[in-house]
């Protein structure tokens, strides 16, 4: 919030808060701050935002998370991609400079091809300095502009049950507008602090993807299930010992080991390289559980659906990855 009011802006920004439950905290620093704020009671962040929808007034929405901060640039940053008249644009998150040794070899490890393959440009992974056409791979919720429009009037909406990769979903639905994306429109996000807390963010993002896929068929792309396949792979060590099943395990190493340095050194990181290699490695075995769960549920549901002649639920009760 206070990097919001020191970014200076050529126009007039409002910030609009929603607390998803309650939070005494959280109360206090905004009293602190002055800022009013929406509360609701606890629901998924997709339903939270949908209702902030309803008292936003300007011609632009820009979400951001509430553990992020702006570069004192942002908002001039940004008049250079409205310039360009998209209807929806964004930019990568990045690591705090000043983040502890864990926090930083994960964001460096998000930026890998190996980790995050055609999505690693929401992390600052390579795509180049210009502004770009992008897709919903190449958005991440945290940094995301959007015409008002788009919901006020076309009536656009989160879909309320995801609990994580809602914007993929809406991006997706979106994708004959103008999107476009620029790596210098970025944010600073702070990285998750213990390996429980990354592995479920991570394995909840393979889940609702699957989940996103059985919902819409034509949005599904290959690349996403490598990791389940690769997970699946990696068990059959324990059944299959031949060399020539253990081949492509040799092949992967060297990559992987071969891309922790190339990504380290271009992040002036080169001591982090032994535990990129870990996390990349990691990001798959998580995304890919999480992913195989999703499609299981999902086709689980499709085949209820099938027998009970209902339609497809949008609608989900519980995020699998709760507490």
């Amino acid at each position: 919030m206070k990097s919001l009011a020191l970014a200076p802006a050529s126009f007039e920004k409002e910030i609009y808060i929603v607390l998803n439950g309650p939070c005494e905290s959280t109360k206090q620093v905004l009293a602190e701050f002055r800022l009013p704020y929406l509360e609701c009671e606890p629901t998924s962040p997709a339903a939270a935002r949908n209702l902030a929808l309803k008292t936003v007034r300007g011609k632009w929405i820009c979400f951001l998370d509430d553990d992020v901060e702006v570069p004192k640039n942002y908002f001039e940053k940004a008049q250079i991609v409205l310039e360009k008249n998209p209807d929806i644009f964004g930019g990568p998150d990045r690591t705090f400079p000043n983040a502890r040794g864990f926090e930083t070899a994960i964001g460096i490890a998000l930026q890998s091809p190996l980790a995050t393959a055609s999505t690693r440009a929401r992390h600052g992974g390579s795509k180049g300095a210009e502004i770009i056409e992008a897709n919903e791979k190449d958005l991440i919720l945290c940094n995301l502009w959007m015409k008002r429009s788009l919901f006020s009037i076309e009536g656009h909406l989160f879909p309320e049950g995801f609990f994580r990769n809602e914007e993929n979903v809406l991006l997706f639905q979106l994708r004959k507008k103008k999107i476009l994306y620029s790596s210098e429109l970025f944010v600073f996000h702070h990285r998750k602090t213990s390996i429980h807390a990354f592995s479920k963010a991570v394995a909840r993002s393979g889940y609702f993807r699957a989940l996103s896929f059985t919902r819409i068929p034509s949005s599904w792309s290959l690349d996403f299930f490598i990791p389940s396949m690769f997970l699946i792979y990696c068990l059959g060590f324990s059944q299959i010992r031949t060399g020539v099943y253990l081949s492509p395990a040799v092949l992967y190493g060297a990559l992987n080991g071969g891309m922790a340095v190339l990504i380290s050194i271009r992040n002036k990181k080169l001591h982090l390289a032994p535990l990129i290699s870990i996390y990349q490695l990691w990001i798959t075995w998580m995304y890919g559980a999480g992913f195989l769960l999703g499609a299981l549920v999902g086709c689980l549901e499709i085949f209820s659906s099938w027998r009970r002649d209902q339609p497809q639920p949008w609608h989900f009760e519980k995020d699998p990855y709760s507490k």
